[in-house]
């Protein structure tokens, strides 16, 4: 019989919240995830514009990638009137095999 190890998470992060220490808490845990290689995908409102050139963003979605995490959604999620649109909401997996 074939075991999968699949962990799945939904998360939100307050607009207000430190998006650096969000970002390192949810680093060292899907670092747990990666060493127990296990499958992961999480998904949920993070507040972090991933389509953004700002310095706290961009490092979030690059600290990413280099655990191995890929962003699953690449077009904007949120639309405000006289805004650029946002990539507000996030999927990330290490999962390279199945497409959702």
């Amino acid at each position: 019989m074939l075991a999968i190890r699949l962990f799945s998470g939904c998360l939100y992060s307050h607009p207000n919240d430190n998006t650096k220490h969000f970002g390192e808490i949810l680093e060292n845990g899907l670092n747990i995830l990666n060493m127990e290689r296990k499958t992961f995908y999480l998904l949920g409102d993070f507040n972090i514009n991933a389509l953004s050139n700002n310095t706290v963003d961009k490092r979030f979605t690059t600290n990413m990638q280099s655990i191995g995490a890929h962003q699953m959604i690449t077009l904007p999620t949120r639309f405000m009137l006289h805004q650029k649109p946002s990539l507000l909401d996030h999927i990330y997996s290490n999962d390279f095999v199945h497409e959702l």
